[in-house]
């Protein structure tokens, strides 16, 4: 919001809103599990859809894309060690937290909805989540 008030007229600001990946789209669903000494980022985040809206009570008009980013997992779901960390790795910067320190249940439910959210596409598996680009033209 403060590029939007630094544009001069013709210019265009662009932000490109994401954070660990994952994390928006598991938040609500596994949040409630967990128990954090600190607070959790995405509490102090700000979503696209608040940008938008701030833009919008600056008067200004902008315009929002949402991007489907995939991330290649191909082969983190096999039994490998080497596999189960890379994967316990991605996770844990996702949640934000120690994945391998869940209980078991919860990593296998965190394992089977980032697994069911993939796409086998080109020989590859993919895990799409969305992302915002959000422009700002005066």
């Amino acid at each position: 919001m403060h590029a939007a008030k630094l544009i001069d007229s013709g210019g265009i600001a662009m932000a490109f809103i994401q954070g660990p990946y994952g994390v928006h789209a598991m938040f609500h669903l596994f949040e409630s599990w967990f128990e954090r000494s600190t607070p959790m980022l995405q509490n102090n985040a700000i979503s696209s859809h608040e940008l938008i809206q701030g833009l919008r009570e600056l008067g200004a008009d902008p315009e929002m894309r949402i991007l489907a980013t995939p991330i290649d997992l191909t082969g983190l779901f096999e039994p490998e060690p080497v596999a189960k960390l890379v994967l316990s790795e991605l996770l844990s910067f996702c949640l934000q937290l120690e994945f391998n320190l869940l209980p078991a249940q919860q990593r296998a439910d965190i394992i089977q909805y980032v697994e069911g959210g993939c796409v086998e596409k080109e020989g590859k598996l993919l895990w799409y989540l969305p992302n915002a680009a959000v422009y700002l033209k005066l």
